[in-house]
């Protein structure tokens, strides 16, 4: 099941504050000022980074990591709407650390510097390499670590348990129960976001959950996959979102896919 790797060249603006900051704190000294002292430097460079970070003062923080199956359509975002339209007095911050597949976190620590510098609320995990015939075991090691790092930080952990492959009968159950035997391992939960498209295509056959590949989502497909992550989330009654503005979708697909999507939260697994 191929995905796209997504990389990044990007500089952080709060090293950017910092430089900037140093350079006014020589220019203070050398012009003939009252020197700066370290003490108020740092001071200032703390409340620059603050202000430079979007992730400073959410109540609601969330980092994904995940490939193509959470970046298309742009899941982290439609979550934060999801769940501010729930709580609109609410500030939500989500941020993508994108991968392949989860084990190219051992030797990329992006994921990790992203874990560690700030507290999060929830760490979501998509990407786990799972063979599709069920012959072939592949490495947990990463997806694991990971969720054991965030857990010792407070940081509540779920597993995004993808959808099957098009037509291809148990594939999202066997994604699932790989995910859940790593929840077990780590004490994080699992967003059953695959057996809610079951539930969906089993109400009707025709929803076009898929993109043309038959392996991504389409923009429907994420409707589904992000008001699963959200109710998850929240806790909230997900058939609220029927006023949830979405252009893709009619209102009786949409009363489809909120109920799918209750349904898999709801089941005892």
């Amino acid at each position: 099941m191929p995905h796209t790797v997504r990389t990044e060249v990007f500089i952080d603006p709060r090293w950017q504050c910092w430089n900037c900051l140093v350079l006014i704190a020589t220019c203070f000294h050398g012009c003939g000022a009252e020197p700066v002292g370290q003490t108020e430097i740092a001071a200032i460079a703390t409340a620059a980074e603050q202000q430079a970070d979007p992730a400073h003062g959410a109540e609601v923080s969330i980092l994904f990591v995940g490939n193509s199956h959470t970046r298309n359509h742009a899941i982290p975002k439609l979550v934060s709407r999801m769940i501010k339209f729930h709580n609109p007095e609410k500030s939500v911050h989500t941020s993508l650390i994108g991968v392949g597949w989860l084990e190219q976190t051992t030797t990329d620590p992006t994921a990790r510097k992203e874990l560690f510098s700030r507290d999060w609320d929830f760490l979501i995990l998509q990407g786990q390499k799972i063979s599709v015939s069920g012959k072939f075991e592949y490495s947990r090691e990463a997806g694991i670590e990971l969720a054991q790092l965030a857990r010792s930080r407070g940081t509540r952990v779920l597993y995004f348990s993808e959808w099957g492959l098009k037509d291809v009968p148990g594939d999202g159950q066997r994604n699932e129960n790989i995910y859940r035997e790593m929840a077990e391992e780590t004490g994080a939960n699992v967003i059953p976001i695959g057996r809610a498209w079951d539930i969906a295509l089993n109400a009707n056959r025709n929803l076009p959950l898929y993109d043309a590949d038959g392996n991504h989502q389409s923009a429907m497909g994420a409707y589904l996959t992000a008001a699963t992550i959200s109710g998850l989330i929240t806790g909230e009654n997900l058939m609220a979102l029927t006023g949830f503005k979405y252009s893709e979708l009619k209102s009786t697909d949409q009363k489809i896919l909120l109920e799918a999507a209750s349904n898999a939260l709801n089941e005892k697994k």
